[in-house]
């Protein structure tokens, strides 16, 4: 649920499949249901900059309003 634009699918990376250890890249992934059809907005950060750009994208993205045309 984003503050703002409502729910929302999230999609994100926090392993690779079988859970061994985590990738070397992170995305993630929100699908925003609007009037005419959807948004998708993606991320794709290095796993040591998910603390930073990755907590920002985020706060970014609990900020978006969706605005009719």
């Amino acid at each position: 649920m984003l503050e703002h634009a409502g729910r929302c699918i999230y999609i994100s990376t926090a392993s690779v499949k079988g859970g061994d250890y985590l990738p070397e890249h992170l995305q993630t992934v929100y699908v925003i249901p609007a009037g005419d059809g959807c948004i998708v907005a993606t991320e794709h950060c290095a796993i040591e900059s998910a603390e930073g750009i990755g907590r920002r994208f985020t706060y970014m993205m609990h900020t978006l309003s969706l605005i009719e045309k």
